[in-house]
């Protein structure tokens, strides 16, 4: 019953964030300029992972049973930072793009920002899940389920860097 739960609670997570995917593609397809980003939902399981485990482990430090050793501290602290890390993927990364501009701004996982000329890229691969930009010594990743990517997508098959 609870497995049950769990993949009707992911089947309609996912169905919302598919409708509010198109609707934004929607919503930029006739705009001057548009934004291609990871969906808020990575922001949102983050914290809650964070709060969850953070919470865990402060009460398995301030209660001790005896069954929580070090490496059982360490292993949440792994998924407190992967928490931190899926929020921080949803707000720090994303890609800006102006259809009037020969380049896009990239900002990756670290905050660090880039801007690509469309020329200045050597090589595109479309893999099953993302899609791999080499610029200079650089690999960029953009994740296909991002918001926008379709348009990203055209643009770059425009600019002769992708085939289909």
């Amino acid at each position: 019953m609870k497995t049950l739960i769990i993949i009707i609670t992911v089947m309609v997570i996912g169905y919302f964030v598919n409708i509010n995917k198109n609707k934004e593609l929607l919503i930029n397809q006739n705009k001057n300029e548009f934004t291609v980003r990871l969906s808020k939902i990575y922001v949102w399981i983050g914290v809650i992972a964070t709060i969850l485990f953070l919470s865990i482990f402060v009460l398995m430090v301030i209660y001790p049973n005896g069954t929580g050793g070090f490496w059982v501290g360490v292993v949440f602290w792994v998924f407190i930072l992967f928490g931190v890390a899926l929020a921080n993927a949803g707000l720090a990364w994303k890609i800006e793009v102006n259809y009037k501009n020969d380049f896009f701004i990239y900002r990756t996982f670290f905050w660090r920002t880039f801007e690509i000329r469309y020329s200045d890229i050597s090589k595109v691969s479309d893999i099953p899940l993302y899609l791999s930009l080499k610029y200079g010594e650089k690999t960029f990743f953009i994740d296909k389920s991002a918001y926008n990517f379709e348009l990203f997508s055209s643009i770059l098959k425009k600019a002769d860097r992708l085939s289909n």
